[in-house]
């Protein structure tokens, strides 16, 4: 009966160790848009809450740096109310020489003085995209690229709606043959993004469903909603896609399961 048990004990040790693991994977897809002569790489993350992968955030500059991305999106919840901005700080320090994009996220309106680190990330290079658009060149092509605010700005802006902003930013853009990116937090609400002419979408918020059934992809749990339809990947809806990803946080108190950090790397062709 001890050594079944210790056989038991071991077993369950081989099986929880992965399935607990918080190292960082990067996902990788491709991406065929029949919009680029030059093939175009873009690092997406999200959900970092503060969380720190390694020294200076080391770890994780170096995971994304080796993609070699000629972008980096951020969707949102880079930022928590319970930790320092300083590991978020270091992040955008490392990746100072990569174009970098951000969207807020709910967490971001629970920041106090969101205002002040918003502005601290534009100082650090970050373009901060809410419910705007820019159109920048990437080996010589135009890249249209555009942020749906969180819906979460009504704590800062009582009154925010934000379909009515996402109207009066983007009903004037046209399915005109070039590239068009949205980043967005939340990926439930793909039916909004999809009313315009975006060919991808970037999401984060469902932190791959927290725990996720091994062999079948699936994730459990995201805000309310069990077995949540978007909790990560590549999905098409109609004539856009969307990329979703499972998040970069830690929280010991709250442990992914079967779904460890994150990087998602697109290459874009």
């Amino acid at each position: 009966m001890h050594i079944i048990l210790k056989s038991a004990l071991a077993a369950g040790a081989v099986i929880a160790l992965p399935a607990l693991c918080g190292g960082l994977t990067t996902s990788r897809h491709i991406l065929r848009t029949g919009k680029l002569k030059k093939p175009v790489r873009l690092v997406l993350l999200s959900d970092l809450h503060e969380t720190r992968h390694g020294k200076g955030q080391n770890r994780l500059i170096r995971r994304i740096k080796a993609e070699v991305p000629d972008i980096i999106l951020m969707a949102g919840d880079m930022l928590d109310e319970y930790r320092s901005f300083a590991s978020a700080a270091e992040l955008l320090r490392g990746l100072a020489d990569i174009p970098m994009f951000f969207v807020c996220g709910n967490h971001e309106y629970r920041v106090r003085n969101i205002g002040y680190h918003l502005a601290a990330m534009k100082k650090l290079g970050v373009n901060i995209m809410n419910d705007r658009h820019e159109t920048i060149e990437i080996k010589g092509q135009a890249l249209l690229i555009a942020g749906a605010d969180d819906p979460g700005r009504t704590r800062i802006q009582p009154g925010y709606i934000g379909a009515a902003a996402m109207k009066k930013s983007f009903s004037h853009l046209k399915d005109d043959g070039g590239l068009k990116i949205l980043l967005a937090h939340r990926p439930e609400l793909i039916g909004r993004y999809a009313q315009y002419p975006f060919d991808l979408v970037v999401s984060g918020h469902a932190h791959g469903g927290q725990i996720r059934i091994p062999f079948l992809n699936i994730g459990l749990y995201s805000h309310g909603e069990i077995f949540p339809k978007y909790s990560s990947g590549v999905h098409r809806i109609g004539k856009c896609r969307m990329a979703v990803s499972r998040g970069l946080s830690v929280f010991p108190l709250l442990p992914r399961i079967f779904n460890p950090p994150e990087i998602v790397s697109i290459t874009l062709c």
